[in-house]
């Protein structure tokens, strides 16, 4: 009998961290090469470093990314305060979804 190749293959969760406009930028095509490759598991994560729709849905919407799984819409008083909320929730997120690979820009 023969194996049903489809069947053996191993799906990959990547997690794809972006924040910021270049980030954007740099995803894009990768999340269009992940669409080729059905066994990718693509986990969008968007740190909220840009929250403002004009600096951050705009970039989504003109480059073809899908809406993010999950949004920490990093607004606080001070980087520090951002910079230490987004490992929290990284923290978390790594976790729950437990990704093969993380992906940073």
């Amino acid at each position: 009998m023969k194996k049903n190749p489809k069947k053996s293959q191993k799906t990959l969760k990547i997690m794809v961290i972006a924040g910021a406009r270049p980030n954007f930028m740099k995803i894009a095509p990768i999340l269009r090469e992940f669409k080729r490759h059905p066994q990718i598991t693509p986990i969008i994560v968007h740190t909220g470093q840009h929250h403002d729709p004009l600096m951050s849905d705009t970039f989504f919407k003109s480059l073809g990314i899908p809406s993010p799984h999950y949004n920490f819409r990093g607004v606080s008083a001070s980087a520090t305060t951002f910079i230490g909320n987004t490992i929290v929730e990284l923290d978390r997120l790594y976790a729950k979804e437990r990704p093969d690979i993380v992906l940073v820009p």
